[in-house]
C-alpha cells in the first residue's frame, strides 16, 4: 500500500482511541454528577419533612392554647366587671398610703417592751435593795441603742432611789435578760416606776 494511505489509517485510529476515553471521562462526570445531585435532593426533601413536622406541632400547639384560652363576650365582660370592683374596693387616696405607710414605719420602729421585767423590793435592817430581773423585749423590727431603764423609787414623798440600768444594743425582735439589784437606805419602799430609753436605729 502507498505511505499516504498507512499514514491516514493510523492518525484514524488514534483520533478513535481519543474519542472513547473523552467519552468514557464524560461519561464518568455525568455519574457523578446524577449522585450528587440525588443525594442533595434527598437532604433537601428530609430537612423539609423536619420543618413539617415542626410547623405541624405548632399548628398543634397553637389551636389547644387557643382553645383552653379563649372566652366569649360575655365571659371578657365579666373579667372586667370583677376588675373594676378589685379596683374600686382597693383604691387609696395618697393620705391613705401615706397613713398606711406611717403604720408600717411605727411597726418597724424598735420599741422596747418591759411587761416581762419584775422586781420586788427586798427590805432588811442592814441592806435593803430593789431587785429587778426578767427579760426587756425589743418589740420592733429594727434595732434599739443605748437602751437603759430610768428607775425612780419612793418612801412616801422623799425619793430613795434615782437610778439608770444600761442594756446596751437590743436587735430587733430580740431580748435582754435582766437580774439586778439597787440599794437604798431607809424605810421599806411605797412606790417605785421604771420606764425605758433607747436610740432609734433611723437616729443611730
Amino acid at each position: 500500500m502507498p505511505n499516504g494511505v498507512v499514514e491516514v489509517s493510523k492518525v484514524e485510529k488514534e483520533a478513535a482511541g481519543k474519542s472513547r476515553i473523552g467519552l468514557i471521562v464524560a461519561g464518568a462526570l455525568i455519574v457523578a454528577l446524577v449522585v450528587s445531585n440525588v443525594w442533595v435532593y434527598t437532604t433537601l426533601q428530609t430537612q423539609v419533612a423536619d420543618l413539617q413536622g415542626q410547623v405541624s406541632s405548632l399548628n398543634a400547639a397553637y389551636l389547644d392554647y387557643v382553645a383552653s384560652h379563649s372566652f366569649t363576650d360575655s365571659e371578657y365582660e365579666g373579667l372586667n366587671s370583677t376588675y373594676n370592683d378589685y379596683v374600686d374596693t382597693h383604691g387609696h387616696s395618697d393620705l391613705e398610703y401615706e397613713a398606711l405607710e406611717d403604720e408600717r414605719d411605727a411597726f418597724k420602729a424598735s420599741k422596747l417592751n418591759l411587761l416581762n421585767l419584775q422586781s420586788s423590793d427586798e427590805w432588811s435592817f442592814d441592806a435593803p435593795y430593789l431587785h429587778f430581773y426578767g427579760e426587756v423585749w425589743n418589740v420592733g423590727a429594727d434595732g434599739a441603742y443605748d437602751c437603759r431603764i430610768h428607775v425612780t423609787a419612793y418612801q412616801g414623798m422623799v425619793k430613795a432611789i434615782d437610778s439608770w440600768i444600761g442594756l446596751g444594743t437590743i436587735p430587733g425582735e430580740n431580748k435582754k435578760s435582766l437580774d439586778v439589784d439597787i440599794d437604798y437606805e431607809g424605810t421599806p419602799l411605797t412606790a417605785w416606776n421604771v420606764s425605758a430609753e433607747w436610740v432609734d436605729e433611723s437616729f443611730h
